[in-house]
């Protein structure tokens, strides 16, 4: 079991596209009338977040460009190259979610849901020593093969909704594989 190769393929292959489509989804929850203020109020969020956690932020402002989101019919792919912003931002989507009253939004519970099984598995995994044992093994891979299965679940809705959310990513097999 490669720690790098599954942080690898995570954030670089369909971490960054599930983190862009779960800030998407969150700017919907936002008050102001269009996508780019939406965004900034989301953007303000995000800083005060950074702030109260003692995170250093490394992005400043959560823009249609940063999330690869040029409009709604595209599906957000993230434009990063950092794996920190990657997890941060993944752990700044789960603490706004959950915040949130999600009874009525299906899609917005099971993005929460697939948020933690990630964070559960790379957290799990980094905890361990370099070697995972077998139960700790397990313990990550149920916590990768779910997050996959909500991912995928996550793109199967949006696509059914014609939104253009979480796109069905070919690199997904990479971390299955692993």
């Amino acid at each position: 079991f490669y720690t790098y190769d599954l942080f690898h393929s995570f954030h670089l292959g369909v971490g960054k596209s599930f983190v862009a489509g779960c800030l998407a989804l969150a700017s919907e929850y936002m008050w102001a009338g269009n996508v780019d203020a939406r965004l900034e109020q989301l953007s303000s969020l995000w800083l005060n977040w950074t702030e109260e956690n003692h995170e250093y932020a490394y992005i400043y402002s959560i823009t249609r460009s940063l999330l690869g989101w040029p409009d709604t019919g595209t599906y957000a792919n993230g434009q990063w190259s950092k794996g920190h912003v990657t997890t941060k931002l993944c752990c700044f989507f789960e603490a706004w979610a959950s915040e949130q009253n999600l009874e009525e939004d299906d899609l917005m519970r099971l993005a929460l849901e697939t948020s933690k099984r990630i964070s559960m598995c790379l957290r799990k995994m980094y905890e361990c020593d370099v070697w995972l044992n077998r139960n700790d093994a397990e313990v990550v891979a149920n916590a990768g093969l779910g997050f996959l299965e909500g991912y995928k679940q996550l793109a199967l809705q949006c696509f059914r909704l014609g939104r253009a959310l979480f796109p069905h990513m070919p690199k997904g097999h990479a971390m299955d594989h692993i």
